[in-house]
């Protein structure tokens, strides 16, 4: 059966159909125009969301041969076959519709799981969980006091004693080594499997594992121990190899890509700190009528954080767009600039504009190229198709050292979504 991507959709044609299946229980068995009428549009809607070659459209082909007009009905007394022929069209629509309510569930299901896993989206309490066995913990310590000494998010319990202190346990580390933590690191050693409180804890690693799509579990061999439930072919650092600082500069790089989704990011990204000009563009789609608005706010909030914009005289800036408050420290750096020149549409991008600027593609996948090239070469991970709206960094896009946000979703209002949790990122 041919899928189809729009959820709207697959609502509407199952009303259709639930419209089509008590009509054919109110027409009269004599009634051939109005029969054939309804198979008609049944067909239809095979057509546009099964495929022409779908198994319905032959059997309904084969179905709707069977029926005869009221003549040949009285005539050889056809009623009951007539009556069985309307009875199997009525179980072709149930089965179709059965099979449209499915769709919806599955494209539900999708969109929730895009939503969990759009992790370069999110914030994480910990960029850093380190689990190991007590045996290993002065290993252990040396590598979170380091990593926190490079400004790295890290749980290790000494850390968090006050934290911990009265708090149902095993609640607590289902969200330290679940949902809450970017990474675990996973101290492998021989004492390590044979722990109760470590197998606990691995047992929640690999539940999250599971949902990520992308690594998670971050191993580190102390000695030659294998370890169950982490892959032969996992790639991990080997502790009397690397020692303390190989695996903090490995870690370092590892969350290199995610710490550029931070305050301090959004700075460079936006204005070129040697100078106070603004360090980027906003490329829309041909179709930017829709959330044009919505861009030059968003325009106008930058411009005035980062730039000191000097038509916005309040330093508490609130847009009816936006419909929030957003607290603004500026450097005022002494720049005129037009904020509404930093738009451009999509087909007036040049060369020279992408390897110059960082940019913000806003719009659906349809009107702006740009954001469907990205997808096209995999750069992109999110179907905005179905996106109910969101941003996503792409480090080094067109060229390196200039990098590319995506602001998108399915529609107009996904798109504003997305803006809004860019805006709160100044």
């Amino acid at each position: 059966m041919k899928d189809t991507k729009n959820l709207d959709d697959h609502i509407k044609y199952v009303k259709e159909l639930e419209n089509i299946m008590e009509e054919l229980s109110k027409v009269d068995y004599h009634d051939y125009v109005k029969l054939k009428e309804i198979t008609l549009q049944i067909r239809k809607i095979i057509r546009k969301k099964f495929g022409d070659r779908d198994s319905y459209l032959e059997d309904l082909w084969d179905i709707s041969h069977k029926l005869k007009p009221s003549g040949v009905i009285e005539k050889i007394g056809y009623r009951e076959e007539q009556l069985a022929t309307i009875d199997e069209i009525s179980f072709i629509i149930g089965e179709m519709i059965k099979d449209l309510k499915n769709l919806s569930k599955r494209k539900n299901k999708e969109i929730e799981e895009i939503s969990k896993s759009a992790k370069k989206l999110e914030e994480y309490e910990y960029d850093i969980a380190i689990t190991f066995a007590g045996e290993d913990r002065e290993i252990a310590k040396n590598l979170a006091e380091t990593l926190r000494a490079n400004d790295v998010k890290v749980f290790y319990d000494e850390f968090y004693k006050s934290d911990l202190w009265g708090k149902k346990l095993t609640k607590y580390f289902q969200d330290v080594y679940g949902p809450k933590t970017k990474f675990v690191v996973l101290l492998i050693s021989k004492d390590y499997p044979v722990k109760d409180w470590t197998d606990f804890e691995f047992s929640i690693i690999r539940t999250e594992a599971k949902q990520r799509k992308t690594e998670f579990i971050l191993p580190i061999k102390l000695d030659d121990t294998k370890m169950l439930g982490v892959h032969e072919d996992t790639g991990y650092l080997d502790y009397r190899k690397e020692e303390i600082k190989g695996i903090v500069n490995a870690i370092l790089d590892k969350l290199s890509k995610y710490k550029r989704i931070e305050r301090n990011f959004f700075r460079e990204f936006f204005i070129n700190s040697e100078t106070g000009e603004p360090n980027f563009a906003v490329v829309v789609g041909n179709k930017s009528d829709e959330y044009i608005q919505y861009v030059r706010t968003f325009v106008e909030l930058v411009c005035f954080k980062y730039v000191g914009y000097e038509e916005v005289t309040t330093s508490h800036y609130r847009t009816e767009i936006f419909g929030e408050h957003f607290r603004v420290n500026t450097s005022r750096h002494d720049v005129e600039i037009d904020p509404y020149s930093l738009i451009i549409k999509e087909d007036e991008i040049t060369n020279n504009i992408k390897i110059a600027f960082n940019l913000l593609l806003v719009g659906f996948i349809e009107d702006n190229k740009l954001i469907k090239s990205l997808i096209d070469q995999g750069l992109s991970k999110i179907d905005w198709k179905i996106f109910l709206g969101g941003f996503e960094l792409i480090p080094d896009a067109f060229t390196k050292g200039k990098d590319v946000i995506i602001c998108s979703g399915k529609n107009t209002q996904a798109v504003l979504e997305g803006l809004k949790k860019l805006a709160n990122k100044l």
